[in-house]
């Protein structure tokens, strides 16, 4: 009788220490989990296949894919499928010729595509314009009260438009081996400004822009912001613009 009240005992001892092991496993994969969300929303991870983006708090999950609509003058608006509480937009100059909407399109990285709002038009178009043509488009749609920043960008002769409309309020100005005046030196630059450029890829009929690019560069470094100068060809800067400074 005593033998099998203490097999009894041992059973219950047994299946008691496989519940708390059981519940202290649990817990420590529950706290695994946690931790792992955690870094995710602090960490800067961005897939063409999908994941998850940085933005403090704004942690998004990205859906790679996104919707490329051409709108009147010629311009483009790409939106993410993915459905997030707040986009950032930005709006971009293309340049003379071959640089037209459409290339500018293809020189943007998907990560790009798949976060934020882009608009794209052609040099010559004013943001006023630009201003009337996507954003009844994006408001049709219910983006336009979720765009948080926006950035600005041109591209050669899209440069001009870029720097007539500078301006403290954007996220980003980002001029693209921009087409240059020296008067331009004296804008208020800061940290917003980033201007990617070669001067060797201009010369002849556009000498000036070659000796104007400097002294513009040196007037954004001074300011706060950054001009780097690269060896590539005009029209490999936009791809490592795109990829290096549009975040």
């Amino acid at each position: 009788m005593i033998g099998k009240q203490k097999k009894k005992y041992i059973i219950i001892i047994l299946i008691a220490t496989l519940i708390i092991g059981l519940g202290v496993a649990i817990a420590i994969y529950i706290k695994r989990v946690k931790k792992g969300e955690s870094d995710s929303e602090e960490g800067e991870t961005i897939n063409d296949n999908g994941g998850v983006i940085s933005g403090g708090s704004k942690t998004k999950n990205i859906v790679p894919d996104s919707t490329k609509s051409k709108l009147s003058n010629d311009i483009i608006v790409s939106i993410p499928a993915g459905k997030f509480d707040s986009y950032d937009l930005l709006i971009v100059w293309g340049g003379i010729s071959y640089a037209n909407p459409e290339w500018m399109y293809k020189q943007i990285p998907n990560e790009i595509l798949y976060r934020d709002i882009v608009v794209i038009a052609p040099y010559s178009t004013s943001m006023s314009k630009i201003d009337s043509v996507y954003k009844p488009f994006l408001e049709k749609k219910g983006y336009l009260n979720k765009i948080e920043n926006i950035s600005i960008a041109g591209f050669s002769a899209g440069g001009i438009p870029t720097y007539k409309n500078y301006s403290q309020k954007y996220k980003l100005v980002g001029l693209i081996d921009p087409s240059t005046y020296e008067s331009y030196s004296k804008l208020p630059f800061t940290n917003n400004t980033i201007m990617v450029y070669n001067e060797r890829n201009w010369g002849g009929q556009f000498d000036s822009i070659k000796k104007a690019m400097p002294i513009v560069a040196d007037s954004i470094n001074k300011q706060g912001g950054k001009a780097e100068r690269v060896n590539l060809s005009h029209a490999e800067i936009p791809k490592y613009f795109f990829k290096n400074y549009v975040r």
